[in-house]
């Protein structure tokens, strides 16, 4: 395969798909490296990248062997070590992992493992990729698509597969990028009610092939598309995250919502960067905390989206007035509530954004504002406004509920409010919305002014069964 121009991701692919071995043998083996030689070369490469400025042999033949066999055996992989190995076979980290291996690492290891992919550069075609053994000037194979080996190679390790590309190796066509950005579109869909730790693997899997099929386009309307969906893959990618982290991982988030901001600028499309600024909005204002940074983003998501869409100037402007009653500015929160409901009043199914809307988002976001202005009773009129035979089961829900909760605590109405924290318990056990799990978290500090109450005890010991004894979701 080398002798006919194959790089080694290709040689490494076809190594797992014929004789099924796993991908960081199968690396070594299309380095041509003995197990020796391997260990010499990762070894060198911990010296060169300072992981061990001493040169002391960090790694052994029989770890490398562990490494190599694991999850059937062996100890796991920590993700500075797969960064090592990557970079010794000179290949993209997300190629030394098959859906074992994600299946069986930590959450909090597959965070790390997704923002080291998602930091390496654009993953040039097989058989043409720098150090591989045709060499950096060499044609694919006996002149096979370029497209069907990313997708030969992507089934061999387990990944979702994109047809269909067309046959000159050169080039990927509006065919491709259509199926991948599918893909995404039924991932983000599921974002509403399914745990993003389920998601995470396989978004970090379209925006590895996103960035294969950009170094494949085929003209600049393919690569514009291709970065279409690279943009929209990464907003979901910083939703993803943020939420999975329990709404603690702002930089992870921050980094692929401005990779998508970007994008959208570059390619023209304002509703990719206002969503990416709404996005980084909601980071600022219910992760960091600050109202300041979340209103010139709200604001700024708002002036990029009049014109373009309705919806998202809409939403943007129902968090630029949450962000006002944070600010305790309350003529400017409700000119900015009253401004929003008119946007999202005349927006309609031709909207970009239309599936991102929802009747329960005005008194969503309302009740909130009501609960930052200090008004209780009207926070829980409208938010029961809402009613429950509305509701979904989305992680949304989650906060309606949980907000609603916080609405009857300030009212000293703590029977209601343990029946309603007790919904959001439950529908957070199902979705692991970040934002509901927060709002439970401070429902249970405001509840502890009456720690003698029965229901407030029940509702404590709901909240240890949601979460391990090392206070993790489980």
């Amino acid at each position: 395969m080398a002798a006919g121009g194959a790089g080694r991701d290709e040689i490494a692919a076809e190594f797992v798909r014929v004789f099924g071995v796993r991908p960081r043998a199968a690396y070594r083996l299309a380095c041509g490296w003995t197990f020796q030689r391997a260990v010499d070369e990762i070894n060198r490469q911990a010296v060169l990248a300072g992981a061990d400025p001493e040169g002391r042999p960090g790694l052994t033949v029989s770890r490398l062997s562990e490494l190599e066999t694991w999850p059937a055996g062996g100890r796991r992989p920590t993700p500075q070590m797969l960064a090592l190995l990557a970079s010794a076979y000179q290949t993209g980290l997300h190629r030394l992992l098959d859906q074992a291996d994600r299946e069986r690492f930590a959450p909090a290891d597959l965070l790390l493992i997704d923002a080291f992919v998602h930091r390496e550069p654009a993953i040039a075609p097989p058989g043409r990729s720098e150090g591989g053994p045709g060499g950096p000037d060499q044609p694919t194979r006996d002149g096979s698509p370029a497209g069907r080996a990313v997708a030969r190679s992507s089934a061999a390790r387990g990944e979702w597969r994109v047809e269909d590309v067309p046959t000159d190796n050169r080039k990927v066509d509006l065919v491709a990028v259509a199926r991948l950005r599918q893909r995404v579109d039924d991932l983000d869909a599921q974002y509403v009610t399914a745990p993003s730790t389920s998601l995470l693997a396989e978004t970090g899997r379209c925006l590895g092939l996103a960035g294969e099929l950009r170094g494949l386009a085929g003209g600049a309307r393919v690569r514009r598309e291709v970065l279409v969906v690279e943009g929209e893959a990464s907003i979901l990618m910083g939703q993803l995250l943020w939420d999975a982290s329990q709404r603690r991982d702002h930089a992870s988030a921050k980094l692929h919502l401005d990779r998508a901001a970007r994008i959208g600028r570059e390619v023209g499309r304002p509703a990719i960067e206002g969503l990416a600024l709404l996005r980084s909005t909601i980071v600022a204002l219910y992760g960091e905390r600050r109202p300041d940074a979340a209103l010139p983003l709200a604001i700024r998501a708002a002036k990029v989206t009049r014109g373009a869409s309705g919806i998202l100037a809409g939403l943007a402007m129902l968090h630029a007035a949450e962000a006002q009653a944070m600010l305790r500015e309350e003529r400017a929160c409700e000119d900015l509530l009253a401004e929003a409901e008119s946007s999202l009043d005349g927006a309609d199914e031709n909207d970009e954004a239309f599936h991102l809307i929802s009747p329960r988002d005005l008194p969503r976001m309302a009740g909130a504002c009501h609960l930052a202005l200090g008004r209780p009773q009207r926070a829980e009129s409208v938010l029961a406004s809402i009613g429950a035979g509305s509701l979904t089961g989305s992680k949304a829900d989650a906060v309606i509920l949980g907000n609603l909760a916080l609405a009857h605590i300030r009212q000293r109405q703590i029977d209601q409010a343990c029946a309603v924290l007790a919904q959001t318990i439950d529908l957070v056990a199902r979705t692991w919305s970040g934002g509901g799990l927060t709002l439970i978290f401070q429902a249970r500090r405001e509840l502890q002014q009456w720690p003698d109450q029965p229901a407030v005890r029940d509702i404590g010991d709901r909240i240890l069964d949601l979460i391990d004894p090392a206070g993790r979701p489980l």
